[in-house]
């Protein structure tokens, strides 16, 4: 069975995430595919997260008309940084030898993953899918080559809808009160405005 891993802080979940897993989802065979939350991502430790419990609430409520999206807590869960390897480490204990993992992170992302704790062994552990993104459609693959000979072998990628729209873009549109229906779920808009998030703060 081929399982896609969607990590991200998900601050908030919004159609771009939804509508990219959906599509890695039918582009590559996946049974399904898991949204992991990160607790405390080490790349955004300069600025203020939401609680875990409001994003944990805010996926669940987002991917709920899916069957074949689920979420997973373990990086919510752990205390201190969290990395992808140590992720990756224990769903494949948790979901078992049989089971294929595909982890899907954007180009953006992609771009930076030699410098991520053990990519090397990352890259062996799981099959890694680059995702377009708005203005990352072609990929330098020098510098990861460099740190990490080979990867451009082993590491895919494929085109995704170009869905304009960020957490960040989101959280601004709705401290300024604007409205994001058909931008962020319905229930998430109505989890987001009875718990007043992104009202104020560091966004």
């Amino acid at each position: 069975m081929k399982v896609g891993i969607l990590g991200g802080t998900f601050d908030p979940i919004h159609i771009g995430h939804l509508i990219v897993a959906e599509e890695a989802r039918y582009q590559l065979g996946l049974e399904k595919v898991i949204f992991l939350p990160a607790g405390k991502p080490y790349f955004k430790k300069d600025r203020i997260v939401s609680s875990k419990s409001d994003r944990l609430k805010q996926i669940k409520l987002g991917i709920k008309d899916n069957p074949r999206f689920e979420v997973s807590e373990i990086e919510l869960n752990r205390e201190g940084s969290t990395y992808s390897i140590d992720s990756i480490t224990r769903l494949k204990k948790e979901l078992g030898d049989e089971v294929e993992l595909y982890f899907l992170i954007g180009l953006d992302a992609l771009g930076d993953i030699h410098k991520w704790k053990h990519p090397a062994e990352l890259i062996e552990m799981c099959q890694v899918v680059g995702l377009t993104r708005p203005g990352y459609h072609d990929f330098d693959w020098s510098k990861v080559e460099s740190k990490i000979p080979g990867s451009s072998q082993k590491i895919r990628i494929i085109e995704v809808s170009q869905i304009g729209v960020s957490s960040t873009d989101i959280r601004m549109m709705m401290k300024s009160g604007m409205s994001v229906r058909y931008l962020v779920p319905d229930a998430v808009v109505k989890y987001i405005e009875e718990h007043k998030l992104y009202k104020s703060g560091d966004l």
